[in-house]
């Protein structure tokens, strides 16, 4: 039946039962994430959607799998705010389950760059860029990422706090 869904619309309901059958029904945690990683895509505002595929990569072993989902629903998401919210989901599960991260310091990278005059979007990659920096012991880059936390902050003592690191970099 999914073939024969003539809109988008009809494939999205269509993929969303079959998930939900899979997962609640037939408890088949494998086929449940293969209907919502082909869902994730089609309605990437779904938090719920993308919630349930990160809650089965631990039962199923698919971070790899999620983290490329997640990359194709940022992709087809609209507007950087969300865009942004899907991306990092993805770092998270890069850094956390894949324990990659250096991937995880390009998903935050690239969620920098989605608004980077943002302080609201660009403030939190740009923190979790310092962390991760910070650890890979990366001083060149982490002087940079720093100088934009104190363009984004607004909060003084932060900003001192900043330049202090800043300045014994």
């Amino acid at each position: 039946r999914l073939g024969l869904a003539a809109t988008a619309e009809e494939k999205t309901e269509l993929l969303r039962r079959i998930a939900q059958l899979e997962d609640e029904r037939l408890r088949d945690p494998a086929k449940a994430f293969d209907a919502l990683a082909r869902l994730a895509p089609l309605a990437p505002d779904d938090a719920l959607v993308r919630g349930r595929l990160l809650e089965l990569v631990e039962p199923t072993g698919r971070a790899e799998a999620a983290s490329d989902v997640l990359a194709r629903t940022a992709e087809a998401a609209e507007g950087a705010a969300l865009r942004a919210e899907i991306l990092t989901e993805r770092a998270k599960l890069l850094e956390e389950r894949l324990g990659d991260a250096a991937g995880a310091l390009a998903v935050y990278g690239a969620i920098f760059a989605l608004a980077p005059q943002d302080p609201e979007l660009a403030l939190p990659a740009a923190r979790a860029q310092d962390r991760l920096l910070t650890q890979a012991d990366e001083p060149a880059r982490l002087r940079e990422v720093l100088y934009a936390e104190v363009r984004l902050d607004e909060d003084v003592a932060h900003k001192r706090d900043l330049y202090g690191r800043i300045g014994v970099l």
